[in-house]
């Protein structure tokens, strides 16, 4: 679609520089994320027709993005929109290179998929990127609930008005995640066991469950780097326990 877009207007497409090198890796014409993700997911206990049917998705996926714009880094600090300066803030976790924009003066911040209305974003393990996003992500939130804000325009949902207690409902939906994850892994599953007795209750598409798999990862991650839990290389899959 941002293609197609740029082909009628001709506008530039900007895009920080660390999410520029993943579209590359994801969507670019000598791409093998695909297969990167499917090998992963092995690794995690995710069964081989699921993997395969994943594979299948993304694949699938990267033709809905055709034709790929021509993409610009955006490397500055501040930028001008409506005739008005706003402030360039990386706030990685949903993807290690996202932004938000702020505008100190009418207190107002675009939020892309940082901070959302109903639901709460993605944050996920993904080969290629930073190994423990929802750690970024919960730096991210403490950086932006410092800044005074009175509207967030979110790149999903509603407009958000109060906006430290929209982060507060989102940090205590990760502890209460973290935390049942944790007990559920207690005596040692995989991240495919613990994202089935999570997400599993209802039928997923493969799309879903890679997102269900890469964001139950995140969590685990997060655990192991505390000292939560212990990762165990196992000679057939990765467990984690207590």
């Amino acid at each position: 679609m941002a293609g197609w877009m740029q082909q009628q207007t001709e506008a530039p497409v900007w895009i920080s520089e660390p999410d520029y090198a993943m579209a590359e890796r994801v969507w670019g014409e000598e791409s093998v994320q695909a297969s990167e993700v499917g090998a992963m997911f092995r690794r995690h206990g995710v069964p081989d027709e699921l993997v395969t049917d994943i594979e299948e998705s993304m694949w699938k996926l990267s033709l809905r993005v055709s034709p790929f714009p021509v993409l610009t880094v955006l490397d500055r600090s501040e930028i001008v929109l409506g005739q008005r300066r706003w402030a360039v803030i990386p706030v990685p976790g949903h993807s290690d290179g996202l932004i938000s924009f702020y505008q100190p003066e009418s207190r107002q911040l675009l939020a892309s998929d940082h901070v959302l209305d109903r639901i709460t974003p993605n944050i996920s393990v993904w080969p290629g990127a930073y190994p423990n996003p929802l750690e970024q992500y919960f730096a991210s939130l403490r950086k932006v609930e410092e800044l005074e804000v009175d509207v967030a325009l979110p790149a999903h949902g509603a407009v958000i008005r109060q906006f430290r207690e929209r982060i507060s409902d989102i940090f205590r939906h990760h502890e209460q995640r973290l935390q049942k994850m944790k007990t559920l892994a207690t005596s040692g599953r995989t991240a495919y066991e613990v994202a089935h007795l999570v997400f599993g209750h209802k039928p997923l598409t493969a799309h879903q469950w890679r997102f269900a798999v890469a964001e139950t990862l995140a969590h685990l991650e997060y655990l192991v780097s505390v000292g939560e839990l212990q990762k165990e290389e196992h000679r057939h899959a990765i467990v984690y326990r207590q």
